[in-house]
């Protein structure tokens, strides 16, 4: 509290019971102006005339962390969640007039990967919004790749081949694998009639721009493949 008036040079040392002042302000008063009204005060030789001041609250400072997530490729984007520090008075983000939002630009044929979730928007009259970003996270998507079963007679060069694949998203196929997986079997033209396993072999890769990027997981499966006789 300052003072105008002394006479003799004094200053408020002398005064026999000082004045106080008050606001209705609370720690948990909203953003806002508030008066400060000075009272109180008893001296021998000063009357006093009480000026009002004013408390100003501004707003609080709340940092929004957005949550890592992650999916599979083909997916569709997991619910994006805001963490928050910052908040007064045990408060919770239940009380944000607007919370802010998170999005990232994933789609669901967006390729295996790391991608920023951001944080946007929000508007509260207690709070301003400082933001952190999260990372979207894309892992492979499971594919199955099947021998098909084959035969052929005794003595005969083995047939081609095929593979039947589960798993494929986005309306994808084989014919867009930049290696096809490969067949073998033990089985040969001196092979006795019988079963002979054939087992899908190498790794498939997909490759998007010039960017190499395995999008699947793959799980071989082996069918039996039968020579027998003319």
């Amino acid at each position: 509290m300052s003072y105008s008036g002394f006479a003799n040079g004094e200053n408020s040392s002398v005064i026999n019971t000082l004045p106080t002042a008050t606001s209705p302000a609370t720690i948990t008063s909203n953003v806002g102006t508030y008066a400060i009204t000075p009272a109180g005060g008893i001296d021998d030789n000063y009357d006093f005339n009480y000026v009002a001041g004013s408390l100003t609250i501004t707003k609080a400072t709340l940092t929004a962390t957005v949550d890592n997530q992650s999916k599979t490729y083909g997916a569709v984007n997991p619910a994006f969640t805001i963490s928050y520090t910052g908040f007064a008075n045990s408060e919770t983000s239940s009380v944000l007039e607007t919370p802010p939002t998170a999005s990232a630009a994933v789609t669901p044929t967006s390729p295996v990967g790391t991608y920023p979730i951001t944080a946007s928007g929000g508007l509260d009259n207690n709070y301003l919004f400082s933001f952190s970003p999260g990372t979207l996270t894309i892992t492979k998507a499971s594919l199955t790749a099947t021998a098909v079963n084959a035969s052929r007679l005794y003595g005969a060069a083995n047939p081609s081949f095929t593979i039947n694949y589960v798993g494929f998203l986005n309306s994808e196929n084989a014919a867009l694998l930049d290696v096809q997986p490969t067949t073998s079997t033990t089985a040969d033209l001196g092979s006795d009639v019988g079963t002979y396993p054939i087992s899908v072999v190498r790794r498939i890769r997909w490759q998007l721009y010039h960017n190499t990027s395995c999008w699947y997981t793959y799980n071989y499966q082996s069918y039996g493949y039968r020579d027998r006789r003319k």
